[in-house]
């Protein structure tokens, strides 16, 4: 049992069809103008930022600002951007500085409307990122969206034995396989979550392969196929 396109689909709402997100030539100028461009604001603003962050980044503090400025001045679409930039710093992509946001996730938001990147497939992709990361002896700490295992940890103070008795003693019986069955009327289930291969976010690449997972889509499992190779010439879509 993992998490699925689905999962992400059905929970978020967020779009698992389109173009896997590649990042745009990193230099000032074309930093600047994403800014600019996405934001509404100003070219000596946006040159300040990036002086005092000393890189292509705008702080937290910094887009709290910027948002009740042009909130005030009734440009909503660019608040819009502003506000999911900074819930996506915090949440999805949070980092260990917990200060700056990287200003290539504004290409996730250029187009509000007529989205061209998969931001599903972004959120699974930093997901699966993390819990391999996590996984390794060798890890000391990681980040990302960690707000459940914090709870986790805070309710059942004996901590990760307690976690672990508790999942070894589930049974079938005590498995939702199918949870959203009762949502399927407000949004439809989406034939791109069965996508089998390689899912990508910038330069983060992993497995999604619902064939070893059948029983979550509500199927017979059956034995999967191996898992497939990543394609020589890259992975897009």
């Amino acid at each position: 049992m993992t998490v699925t396109l689905d999962d992400v689909h059905s929970l978020s709402h967020l779009s698992i069809a389109g173009m896997f997100f590649t990042p745009v030539h990193r230099d000032q100028a074309t930093a600047m103008h994403m800014v600019m461009d996405a934001l509404e604001v100003d070219k000596l603003v946006v040159l300040k930022e990036f002086g005092d962050t000393q890189g292509f980044h705008l702080r937290m503090s910094w887009s709290r600002k910027v948002y009740q400025e042009i909130l005030d001045l009734g440009r909503y679409q660019a608040a819009t951007r502003v506000h999911m930039l900074h819930i996506v710093a915090c949440t999805l992509f949070a980092d260990k500085s917990e200060v700056y946001i990287n200003v290539l996730y504004l290409s996730l938001l250029s187009d509000l409307e007529t989205p061209y990147w998969t931001k599903g497939v972004a959120a699974l992709t930093m997901l699966y990122t993390t819990f391999d990361a996590a996984s390794r002896p060798d890890t000391r700490q990681f980040v990302g969206y960690l707000s459940l295992l914090q709870v986790e940890g805070q309710t059942h103070l004996r901590g990760v034995i307690e976690y672990r008795r508790r999942l070894d003693a589930l049974t079938l019986d005590d498995v939702i396989w199918t949870p959203y069955t009762g949502h399927r009327e407000d949004l439809p289930f989406d034939v791109s979550s069965l996508y089998s291969g390689y899912v990508r976010w910038e330069s983060h690449v992993a497995k999604h392969l619902p064939e070893r997972y059948l029983r979550q889509y509500g199927y017979i499992q059956g034995m999967p196929r191996p898992v497939p190779k990543t394609l020589a010439g890259g992975i897009d879509r």
